[in-house]
């Protein structure tokens, strides 16, 4: 089974078979048809949230039929339940290529989980393609947010609502800058580390990294 918020958004997927097909969702007084000819289901937004919204706390039913000699046949039916609780609407994550030969394209972006839509909330092209990483939150909240950058631009970056500082966190007693940090609950305060990190490599593939 599974348990989707109220507020997410459209949940498109694809069978591996390219014939025609339809998905019928199901809510308990309202439903929508999907056609597709190419086994990608694109579930439009206005009805899709509709029926979050008229089901929430409740389930929706998901049949996938399919048009074999002209006869419409339907696989087993599965259910995905809607939370009654709303998430947060944005996910912040780093964003780099899947190749390590690119790594030094990299930037911090946030994605609207209601509508998917992606925008970047720093790119490193501003400061040299050095490498930025270890963001947080305190407690989610936006306005408040620390990151590092590395490199030739190497300090952390603190944001607390409209004021951005730079900070030199390395002093001649210390191995390095800062690296991995949590908040203090009451936002006032940073644990962190500092230590010396390496990449390990694995042979059966170069793009695969562990940091140690």
């Amino acid at each position: 089974e599974v348990t989707i918020p109220p507020n997410i958004a459209p949940l498109n997927f694809s069978i591996a078979d390219s014939s025609e097909h339809r998905l019928i969702i199901k809510g308990k007084e309202n439903h929508l048809k999907i056609c597709s000819k190419d086994g990608l289901f694109n579930i439009p937004e206005k009805g899709w949230k509709r029926l979050l919204s008229d089901n929430a706390g409740r389930e929706l039913e998901l049949t996938v039929a399919k048009n074999i000699d002209g006869v419409w046949k339907g696989y087993i039916p599965f259910k995905i339940y809607i939370a009654d609780e709303p998430i947060d609407p944005f996910i912040a994550y780093r964003l780099l290529q899947l190749s390590n030969d690119m790594w030094n394209k990299m930037g911090i972006h946030q994605r609207n989980l209601e509508n998917y839509e992606e925008s970047v909330i720093y790119d490193n092209s501003l400061t040299n393609y050095n490498c930025v990483n270890c963001h947080t939150f305190h407690s989610g909240d936006p306005d408040k947010m620390i990151f590092h950058m590395r490199g030739k631009n190497a300090g952390t970056v603190l944001i607390d609502g409209k004021k951005v500082t730079k900070l030199n966190t390395k002093t001649n007693k210390t191995v390095s800058n800062f690296v991995y940090m949590s908040w203090h609950p009451d936002g006032n305060y940073l644990a962190t580390t500092v230590c010396n990190t390496f990449q390990h490599f694995f042979i059966n593939n170069p793009n695969t990294l562990e940091v140690i």
